[in-house]
């Protein structure tokens, strides 16, 4: 016997929204929160890392490259 709950991978359904004692539950949304920790989880290491490449460039090759051309 299976749950009506799941489906043949065992994974479970996604259900509509439901109201709760009266009131409708708004479904997943990006919050200004999630878009602030995205941005502190996935762009700053994006941006230290390529200002690093950056400097041992320019430091190695003695070639202006990036930001530090601007800086300079």
């Amino acid at each position: 016997m299976s749950n009506p709950m799941t489906n043949r991978l065992g994974l479970g359904r996604q259900r509509a929204a439901t109201p709760i004692m009266g009131h409708d539950v708004a479904g997943a949304r990006l919050t200004a929160a999630g878009v602030f920790w995205l941005l502190v989880y996935l762009g700053l290491p994006v941006l230290v890392l390529g200002n690093l490449l950056d400097a041992l460039a320019q430091l190695s090759l003695g070639w202006c490259v990036g930001l530090w051309c601007i800086v300079s």
